[in-house]
């Protein structure tokens, strides 16, 4: 406050309450140590420091010893971190045959459409190659990287500062300007990002680090050698995180204090039961979690032994072992007894792809996983996007993405999505003993239960109308909106 004056009663209760609170917490920061690793923290550099903690999310549980893979998004110039070049001629030579292989693809382009252009559209693409000489932004680039900057940090750089001045420019052509740099930016980026990929070396032990690592980039790792994963984005709920689950692999998201640019080949423990990653472990950090590691195997094997049991309680009350799965763990679930699939994540392979996959691509993929476990009963999620599932090719605007427009409230506004994949999820089934379960997900009110139902009922009639013997599925909601409790 400026001038000086007599807090009031209501104040200085606030105050009271305020700082008794603030003495719990600091006294039990003091009592377990927390206040002296935050002095330790602060006084000494994060990654100098031996078992150098930074904590996240537990993706998916399990530990992990290894060395850190640091690798970047296809063509996503925001996430591409600055740092220095190693070798600046290296990076030079990196640049100029990326900025080679977009000329190429443009004069491509403009030949391929010069007999179905006019001339003034088809010097558009004149200009974009203008653009990439050396006395704009590709001169700007390079200039950077002599400075010292590696190839795709220059890069960025420039672009996202051209992007910026077209932005607040008024008037509305010169702004959509900003695009076409920020266009060719990304074209480069994905050729320097090639020549990059397969210069990558994974090691037997390899955590793959990433400011958002993709299901894309798991693909990139040679089978066997990827023992963990940490993402500085991302939560448990993520593509990411729900494919680890399915591969078995520890992973941490949503790290966002993880200096993930400076971390490249250094030793991480990546703990996923705690959502803690630790660089440069100590020998006595090592020896623990190797500790945990076999006795994590220990009880993996004394459970395969219990495998064929079913579970019944004490009172004889018979509870089913059913999977939570979504596009891999088919055979690793039914090794472990799974009686049936009580949740089939189908926005998984939604997300994979760069379009809504086909009735006949769902029919294949769901047929796959019915087959394998019949004569079990399958539950299938219908389409589940929003919050934090999201689909490049269906971008949805919501003020409470969560809660809002997302899940049931999606697929009902889009009858046609939600009518391709009932009446795959409907085929798939043919001829099977199992039962299908479709649950509807977001469920606020009955009135969305009835007209899912009357969708389900339609794509039920039309599949027996083609030919097509299934029985009629069994229909279910999964409560997890409050106002479906009011019901």
């Amino acid at each position: 406050q400026r001038e000086r004056r007599k807090f009031d009663e209501s104040e200085e209760a606030f105050l009271v309450t305020l700082s008794a609170q603030l003495a719990g917490i600091i006294a039990h920061a003091e009592a377990t140590g927390d206040i002296a690793q935050f002095i330790a923290d602060s006084t000494e550099p994060a990654l100098e420091r031996p078992d150098a903690i930074f904590r996240g999310v537990g993706g998916t549980p399990g530990i992990a010893l290894g060395t850190a893979v640091l690798i970047h998004p296809p063509a996503s110039l925001e996430a591409v971190t600055d740092k220095p070049a190693e070798d600046i001629s290296t990076e030079l030579q990196v640049l100029d045959r990326a900025i080679e292989s977009v000329r190429s693809d443009i004069r491509r382009i403009s030949e391929q459409l010069a007999g179905s252009l006019p001339p003034e559209e088809l010097a558009l693409f004149d200009v974009y190659l203008h653009m990439l000489d050396d006395n704009a932004l590709a001169g700007d680039i390079r200039e950077r990287v002599r400075k010292g900057s590696w190839a795709q940090g220059a890069l960025r750089q420039v672009i996202l500062e051209h992007v910026r001045r077209f932005e607040v420019m008024e008037d509305p052509y010169l702004r959509e300007r900003g695009a076409d740099v920020k266009d060719l930016g990304l074209r480069i980026l994905g050729y320097l990002q090639d020549i990059r990929a397969r210069k990558i070396y994974f090691p037997e032990d390899t955590i793959l680090v990433g400011e958002e690592v993709t299901p894309n980039m798991l693909a990139e790792v040679p089978p066997g050698k990827l023992k963990g994963i940490v993402s500085v984005k991302g939560s448990v709920n993520s593509h990411l995180a729900i494919l680890a689950q399915s591969l078995d692999i520890p992973a941490v998201m949503g790290a966002v204090d993880f200096p993930v640019a400076n971390v490249d080949g250094l030793p991480l423990v990546v703990d996923g039961f705690y959502g803690e990653v630790i660089c440069n472990p100590t020998p006595a950090t090592v020896d623990h979690y190797q500790t945990l590691i076999a006795g994590e195997q220990a009880l993996a094997e004394e459970l395969e032994g219990l495998r064929d049991y079913k579970g019944v309680t004490l009172d004889g009350w018979r509870v089913g072992l059913w999977v939570n799965i979504g596009l891999t763990g088919v055979g690793r679930s039914l090794d472990r007894g799974a009686e049936g699939i009580g949740l089939f994540r189908t926005e998984l392979p939604f997300m994979t792809k760069e379009r809504f996959p086909s009735e006949e691509e769902q029919r294949a993929l769901y047929r796959t996983h019915m087959v394998a476990f019949e004569p079990k009963p399958v539950t299938m999620r219908t389409l589940d996007i929003g919050g934090d599932k999201a689909l490049s090719y269906f971008p949805i605007a919501e003020e409470n993405p969560f809660l809002g427009w997302r899940g049931i409230r999606v697929t009902l506004d889009h009858p046609e999505i939600f009518m391709v994949q009932a009446r795959a999820m409907l085929k798939a089934n043919e001829g099977l003993k199992g039962d299908l379960r479709i649950m509807l997900p977001m469920i606020t009110s009955i009135s969305e239960v009835e007209e899912a139902m009357g969708l389900v009922e339609r794509a039920y009639q039309e599949v027996l109308e083609e030919g097509v013997n299934v029985k009629a599925p069994q229909i279910g909601v999964m409560v997890e909106v409050p106002a479906a409790v009011y019901q």
